[in-house]
């Protein structure tokens, strides 16, 4: 299995295109949590649109509490030539119905897989 390298990075990601809808009640939580606590989370995991910014594929709720926050939203990005490059080679060229399976393919710069980061989108909670 061949892992594609994420790299990390840490801009204005403005535009959210959620894969699923957004829970104003757990985002609400979270914006609290970054008042008090700041930024405690693991990093967002975004793919690089080829210049048009970043699309949010895991982490959506973290993202919007800190753009609502006015924050930088730290992040992993994929290159959306690597994103593509996963998805034909493993998935025959369809994206999954669940981003959790594309956990083991992308490789952080700390050279832990985004699996092994332990983080899913509803396993993240304010402390």
């Amino acid at each position: 299995m061949e892992n594609n390298k994420a790299a990390t990075y840490e801009d204005d990601i403005r535009a959210i295109d959620p894969q699923h809808g957004i829970d104003r009640a757990k985002v609400a939580e979270m914006r609290e949590h970054l008042r008090q606590h700041g930024w405690t989370w693991e990093r967002v995991l975004v793919v690089e649109d080829e210049g048009n910014g970043c699309a949010v594929i895991d982490g959506h709720h973290r993202a919007e509490a800190a753009i609502r926050e006015g924050m930088r939203v730290p992040a992993w990005v994929i290159s959306s030539a690597d994103y593509a490059e996963i998805i034909e080679r493993e998935f025959y060229g369809y994206a999954p119905g669940r981003l959790c399976d594309l956990d083991d393919y992308i490789s952080l710069p700390d050279g832990r897989s985004y699996a092994e980061s332990g983080v899913r989108a509803d396993s993240v909670v304010p402390a």
